[in-house]
């Protein structure tokens, strides 16, 4: 057997890489929203968290696309991995030291949030189903 071109291994690699990226890419971008919704109860932070991933990257699109030309893929690609490694990391930190909101503390002071937890109404379908299904007995 004949080993496989040398020109193949570097592009096999840059391959496996991005695709090892793009996938955890897009993990976060699912979880994060997810993370938000679980540990603060508001789907409206959570549209906020979902909103500014898509606002970073509508704004940032085309300004990165002239700096990428001019650093060259390889340093683009080191840069913004470097950029992105310590935002990532202060999610957990924050969330470990207790900076984050927690299900317990609800927002105030923002319009959109209502100044109380919602409570569920007993007329709702979905309170019904839950306390026909959920009863001892």
């Amino acid at each position: 057997m004949s080993d496989p071109p040398k020109v193949a291994r570097p592009l096999t690699a840059l391959f496996v890489a991005e695709v090892v990226s793009t996938t955890g890419s897009e993990m976060a971008a699912v979880a994060l929203p997810w993370f938000v919704l679980v540990t603060t109860g508001s789907p409206a932070r959570m549209g906020l968290v979902m909103a500014a991933e898509f606002v970073g990257m509508a704004v940032f699109g085309v300004p990165s696309g002239h700096v990428a030309t001019a650093l060259g893929p390889r340093r683009t690609m080191l840069a913004s991995d470097l950029l992105r490694a310590p935002l990532v990391a202060l999610i957990p930190a924050l969330h470990w030291t207790g900076s984050s909101r927690s299900r317990s503390s609800w927002p105030s002071g923002y319009p959109w949030v209502p100044s109380s937890p919602p409570t569920p109404r007993p007329s709702s379908w979905w309170w019904r189903t839950w306390s026909a299904t959920t009863r001892p007995g």
